[in-house]
């Protein structure tokens, strides 16, 4: 696959609001790398997981793998979730949920629950990539709400 010969893949969807969906909380039990371990991996309610696995999971680590396709293999591990924030890198060839070649490694943890959190959050997840989408908010003073905003995630195939 290629930009300029784009192939169709099917997607899944998964929101907050979905039968038997996690909650999103500032509280690292209820967190994003949670939230993705359940649509990913294992699923909830009446919905079927994306398909992918987790060959690796340690004390405040979870380690993501897609399907085996055509382009190169990776690994999105996610690591240090407490609610508000989670420090996610992608990987080739690890073998262990801390070893591996790391490829990318960003330079600031990804802040999903900052300020304001609705708790609403949307996952699209295919084969081989996946989204993440989340509402928060700003708040001018302790009772008005100065902004709606959002963060988003992606990692994988485009």
């Amino acid at each position: 696959m290629a930009l300029l010969s784009p192939e169709t893949v099917p997607v899944k969807m998964y929101k907050w609001d979905d039968v038997g969906a996690p909650e999103l909380k500032k509280t690292a039990a209820n967190g994003a790398a949670e939230i993705f371990k359940a649509c990913l991996v294992v699923g909830y309610g009446a919905k079927p997981s994306a398909g992918w696995t987790m060959p690796f999971e340690a004390s405040g680590v979870k380690v993501f793998r897609p399907q085996i396709g055509a382009e190169t293999d990776f690994y999105l591990r996610m690591a240090s979730d407490n609610g508000r924030q989670v420090d996610a890198r992608i990987y080739q060839n690890m073998t262990n949920a801390n070893t591996g070649n790391l490829k990318l490694n960003c330079a600031q943890r990804f802040k999903y629950t900052q300020g304001f959190s609705s708790g609403k959050w949307l996952l699209v997840a295919s084969p081989r990539s996946v989204w993440f989408f989340c509402e928060q908010g700003f708040f001018l003073d302790t009772s008005d709400l100065l902004s709606k905003s959002g963060a988003f995630f992606f990692a994988g195939d485009t």
